[in-house]
């Protein structure tokens, strides 16, 4: 047993399989590369290819915007407590939500 892991060190100490599944990195699926986490959550990889949970895999265009949307999780008495959650938003390209009035 000279440091190896095997199934029958997994099986008899669950701390050991925690740490090892913490360790695997979420993996693209058109190029098998290991993906960047912008957010908890979402993460890209370098092919155009992104993960959100929830959602599953998909391909990222040209008008997406990937930002951070405060959610109110809990009300209190005295307190409110709020999570980020990632959202994706396409951007508008009329001139009048640019605020260009120009003509």
């Amino acid at each position: 047993m000279n440091g190896q892991l095997t199934c029958q060190t997994l099986q008899h100490q669950p701390h050991l399989r925690t740490v090892l599944k913490m360790a695997e990195k979420r993996r693209c699926e058109n190029c098998g590369k290991a993906m960047k986490q912008q957010f908890i959550g979402l993460k890209h990889c370098k092919c155009g290819t992104s993960w959100q949970k929830g959602v599953g895999y998909f391909k990222r265009s040209d008008d997406m915007v990937f930002a951070l949307e405060r959610k109110v999780v809990k009300k209190g008495k005295n307190s409110v407590r709020a999570k980020q959650v990632p959202v994706v938003r396409h951007k508008n390209n009329s001139p009048a939500a640019s605020g260009d009035d120009s003509k």
